[in-house]
Formats: structure tokens, sequence, C-alpha cells
């Protein structure tokens, strides 16, 4: 069976990646012009943790979303020879009351995590506030593992396009599959999907954690490298490293009273279902096409174990495989 699939970012590689782990005589063409990791995928922070969102509180399979990540993580790590991540902890910073109340809610119910006051946030990070901090997260070095997990599909037999996919060239395959994360919204505008460019901050800053709050600060596979971030805008033009420094600075400084030299900056455009549901979307266009996309800022989540699902309903023939949560007529949020 020929199979395309499009994008080579967390959820293309991914669902390459379990299709070929089940049927190594696939024939698959991964077509991505700008390379592996090119758009929103090799932009990403790299925080891997179960809290994510406006009040922190866990997400839909985020237990086996993770730990499907980190065996893919660690399959990657591998593959090219470098670890593809730190366990590091994250340490989620309240940026207001609603914040604290919702930490506090949170270490009632779960074991994994503990409450740190102002004076220890502050003696172990910098910042002056209370925090949840999450002793299991992890620090991604993104770029090493996508080029682990494409190392991984390329011995399986994948064969990288350089160029751009369009619906024309469908018939030249038995499969097709959307993960191109911003260009589905103009091959399938009918998707109504929402666009968001993101930038992130190159900077010369040692760190000990992962930290979020307005913003965030990520490790590194450098020791002396972090990114800074924050930024999520429906302006979906390019803007300058002066630009993308002053919108970030402007919004991190008043919690994060750090000097960081900023040596550069990364930029992606995030795909999100709509603004009032985070579930990504899987499922089947036609009797040919199948989509993956819209993870948004949850791509680290929850690509390893829906790119299994997808591979599996794919080869199965089967859209019924596929939680409905992640179904294009999915409306509502649970």
């Amino acid at each position: 069976m020929r199979i395309a699939i499009v994008g080579g970012g967390l959820s293309g590689l991914a669902v390459c990646y379990h299709l070929l782990s089940k049927d190594r005589t696939l024939k698959i063409e991964l077509f991505e012009k700008e390379g592996i990791g090119s758009g929103a995928s090799g932009a990403a922070a790299g925080l891997l943790h179960p809290y994510t969102g406006s009040l922190a509180q866990l997400n839909w399979g985020s237990k086996d979303a993770i730990a499907a990540t980190i065996q893919l993580l660690n399959a990657a790590a591998h593959a090219i020879g470098k670890s593809t991540y730190k366990k590091s902890g994250i340490v989620r910073c309240a940026i207001n009351l609603e914040d604290q109340k919702s930490f506090s809610k949170i270490v009632q119910t779960q074991d994994d995590v503990s409450l740190w006051d102002p004076d220890h946030t502050y003696n172990q990070t910098g910042i002056y506030r209370p925090a949840l901090f999450i002793p299991g997260g992890l620090s991604v070095y993104t770029d090493l593992y996508l080029k682990g997990i494409w190392i991984l599909c390329a011995h399986y037999g994948a064969k990288l396009v350089s160029q751009t996919f369009i619906l024309n060239d469908s018939a030249h395959f038995d499969k097709v599959i959307l993960a191109c994360g911003a260009d589905i919204a103009n091959l399938y505008p009918s998707l109504n999907l929402v666009l968001k460019r993101g930038e992130i901050l190159i900077c010369e800053k040692k760190l000990i954690y992962g930290i979020i709050g307005n913003g965030y600060l990520s490790l590194t596979d450098q020791s002396n490298i972090c990114y800074l971030g924050t930024t999520s805008r429906k302006d979906l033009k390019y803007i300058t490293l002066d630009e993308a420094t002053n919108l970030i600075r402007y919004q991190i400084d008043p919690w994060v009273k750090m000097d960081i030299k900023v040596l550069g900056y990364k930029s992606g455009i995030r795909v999100y279902r709509s603004l009032d549901s985070y579930y990504p979307i899987i499922d089947q266009l036609d009797s040919k096409t199948w989509c993956f996309t819209g993870l948004g800022s949850r791509g680290l989540m929850y690509h390893a174990y829906l790119g299994y699902i997808l591979a599996k309903a794919i080869l199965q023939q089967s859209s019924n495989l596929i939680p409905r949560p992640f179904k294009i007529s999915n409306k509502t949020v649970i």
C-alpha cells in the first residue's frame, strides 16, 4: 500500500513511525518542502507535563499520552545516539489568585505535585511567586527528537519528498494523511480551523527547571541556552527579532525579573480545532484521505498516542477506532 503523509512535524512523524512499526511493507512518502521539523513543531518549547491549560487541570488521557511520548522519545534517542529529553521538573508559577486556588485543589487530589511558597520558588528559580511543582515534568529537546524519529522512519523505508503536496497528488496513493498543520486550512477550509502564530526567543541563560507562568522558559540540550516564549497571535505575518523580543518581554517581564541575553528566535503557526476546545482532530475525510491536525499547544502530549491510534484505524480501515472527542463531528468539550 502506498501512503502519502503530508507534514514532517510531530504528528506526521508519529503516524509514520507507528504505521511502519506495524507493517514494514508499506510504501510511505512524507511530504515536507522545508525539511523535517520546519513548521510549528520545530518551534515548540518542549515542556511536557499533564497539567496544561489555563486552570492547570489534568487533560484527557494525559497519563497514557505522555507514556506514549516517552516511549517514542526513548526510541528516537536510541536512533540518534543522544538524549532527547531531561526529567528536569517543571515549576508552574501562580500569576493570580485563581491560579493559586486551582493549584491548591490539584495537590489535594494528585500525589505527583506539590505547592511551593513564594520564598521557596524564589530560592529555586529567582522568581517570587507561589507555584505548583511538577517533578515528573520533562524538558524535551524537540529538534533532536524530530531528527531521531525521522531516522527511525527512514530506516524503516519512508522517503522524504521535499515539495509541496497538492490534492491532485492523491491520485498516486492508496491513502493520504494530512498532518500538515497550517497548510491543511488551505486544503480543507471547511474544517474552520483556528490558526495562531507563536515565537520563542533563543536565549543565553542556564536553567534548572522548566518554568511556566504568563509565558514560559524551557531547557534545551545546551546547558547555557534556553527558550523564552509566550506569543500567540492571530496576525500570522512574520515579525522581526526585535519585534518578537519586545512582544515577549512585555508579557514576561512583570513576573520574570531576569537579565537574559537574546540570541535569536523561532516562529511557527499552531493549529487549533477552535478557541473553546483543546481536542485535536483525527478523522477520515473521504475514502482515501485522513487528517491529523489541531494539536495546538498540546502536540507533545498527544502526538505519539494519537499517532498510534490513527495508524491502527488506517490499517484496519475503521474510523470507529478513533475516540469520539477527536472526531470532526464532535463539537462539545467533555
